[in-house]
C-alpha cells in the first residue's frame, strides 16, 4: 500500500497555511475547504490501495492459509500505512475544526458533503485494514471518526 505522496502533503499544507483570519472567513469556508482536501485525499487513496502488497495481505487473510513471515511483514507495513493515511485526514480536520477552544464561530459540526467524504475514505481504508488485522492475529479492528479531531484506527489482540 502506498503512503500519501509528498506532493499531496505539500498541497494540503499550502491550502491550510493560507487560511484567512477568522473574522474574514465566510460561513461556508470550512466545509468547502475540507470537502476539497478530502476529495484530493480520497482520489490518491483509491490508487494507493491498488498494490501487490495489499493483494498479498488479502490472500494471506483467507481462512486456512498459513501466515508466512513475509505476509506478516507486509501486513504490519499495511497497518502502518493505514495509520499514515488516517493521520493525514486527521490533520486536515484538526487544523480546520479544532485549533481553538472554544471552537471558532460558524463551525457547528461537519456538513453532509464532508461526512460523505469521510465515509468514503474510511471505507477505502477498511479493506486493507481488515486484511492486515486478520493476518496479524488481531481479534478486532475499527476505524472511527470523531468531531472535531478526525480519524482513529484501533486494533485489539487477544
Amino acid at each position: 500500500m502506498n503512503s500519501p505522496s509528498e506532493q499531496l502533503r505539500l498541497r494540503i499544507e499550502q491550502e491550510l497555511s493560507s487560511l484567512p483570519p477568522p473574522e474574514e472567513r465566510s460561513p461556508g469556508w470550512a466545509a468547502d475547504l475540507v470537502d476539497f482536501l478530502l476529495g484530493l485525499i480520497g482520489s490518491e487513496l483509491e490508487d494507493a490501495i491498488q498494490t501487490d502488497q495489499v493483494r498479498q495481505v488479502q490472500m494471506a487473510a483467507a481462512p486456512q492459509q498459513p501466515v508466512l513471515e513475509s505476509d506478516l511483514a507486509a501486513a504490519n507495513e499495511v497497518l502502518a500505512t493505514v495509520e499514515e493515511w488516517a493521520s493525514v485526514v486527521s490533520y486536515v480536520l484538526a487544523t480546520v475544526y479544532g485549533p481553538a477552544s472554544p471552537m471558532p464561530r460558524r463551525l457547528v459540526g461537519w456538513t453532509k458533503t464532508v461526512t460523505a467524504r469521510l465515509q468514503r475514505i474510511t471505507k477505502l481504508l477498511l479493506t486493507p485494514l481488515s486484511a492486515a488485522a486478520q493476518v496479524t492475529g488481531a481479534s478486532s479492528w475499527s476505524i472511527s471518526v470523531a468531531f472535531p479531531w478526525g480519524v482513529s484506527v484501533g486494533l485489539s489482540w487477544p
